[in-house]
C-alpha cells in the first residue's frame, strides 16, 4: 500500500508540476500579448501623429501657395501700373 500511495503522490506531484509549467507559459503569453498590444497602440498613435503633421504641412503649403499667388498678382498689377504713362489729372470744375 505504501508503493500505491507513493505512486499516487508522485502522479499528483507531476500533474501539479505540469500545471505550474503550463500556467507559467500562459502567463508569459498573456504578458507578451499585452506588450504586443501596447506596441501596436503606440505604432497607431505615431501614425496618427505623423498623418496629422503631414496634413498640417500640406495646409501650410496650401496657405503659403495662396499667399505667393496673391503676392505675384499684386506684383503684376504694380508692374502694369508702373509701365503706364502718368495720367493727366484735369482740374475738376465745381
Amino acid at each position: 500500500m505504501g508503493d500505491t500511495l507513493q505512486g499516487i503522490r508522485n502522479a499528483i506531484a507531476q500533474k501539479l508540476a505540469d500545471f505550474d509549467a503550463n500556467a507559467k507559459m500562459a502567463l508569459r503569453a498573456i504578458g507578451q500579448a499585452k506588450a504586443d498590444k501596447d506596441c501596436e497602440l503606440l505604432r497607431l498613435q505615431s501614425q496618427d501623429e505623423l498623418r496629422s503633421l503631414k496634413a498640417g504641412l500640406s495646409s501650410t503649403s496650401t496657405a503659403l501657395g495662396a499667399l505667393n499667388k496673391k503676392a505675384e498678382k499684386l506684383r503684376v498689377e504694380a508692374d502694369a501700373a508702373a509701365s503706364r504713362p502718368p495720367s493727366v489729372i484735369s482740374p475738376s470744375t465745381t
